[in-house]
């Protein structure tokens, strides 16, 4: 969420979206997310480009000190919480969320590339088997695990 937060300061945006969190997660050199591109065979190299050009799409404003967060990123965490259940959220939870409901760039660009909430639930539980948790914080709450 830091990586976000920190892509959007560093593009002078008002808002904290989907996009922001995705372009986040296009950066990890390992863990979950380069793993589930890898296994949908997505151009890496495109989708990142696609992502940077959405986030310098979003409307820059220097002079601010406040950053608010998106309605799409708002809902991706409430569905992410709400697939989770009784459980803790995890990656599978918030890019399965982001893919079917996040900002509309965002859903967009996933459908294009494929990633889709069925095989981010599935790629994740394959995954899973032997990999190492990995912690963020939430910013609506204490922490999660992904």
């Amino acid at each position: 969420m830091r990586d976000a937060q920190q892509q959007a300061v560093m593009n002078y945006n008002q808002e904290l979206s989907t996009v922001h969190f995705l372009a986040a997660m296009c950066e990890q050199r390992d863990g979950f997310f380069p793993y589930l591109l890898k296994n949908l065979n997505v151009d890496t190299n495109a989708f990142n480009s696609e992502v940077k050009g959405l986030i310098k799409s979003i409307p820059s404003v220097k002079g601010t000190d406040r950053l608010s967060m998106s309605m799409g990123l708002a809902r991706v965490f409430g569905l992410a919480e709400q697939a989770a259940g009784q459980g803790e959220i995890n990656v599978s939870h918030l890019l399965g969320a982001m893919a079917g409901d996040g900002d509309t760039e965002v859903v967009a660009l996933c459908k294009k590339y494929g990633i889709t909430k069925r095989e981010v639930v599935s790629l994740y539980t394959k995954y899973q088997g032997g990999q190492t948790v990995m912690k963020i914080r939430k910013p609506w709450k204490n922490t999660v695990r992904i």
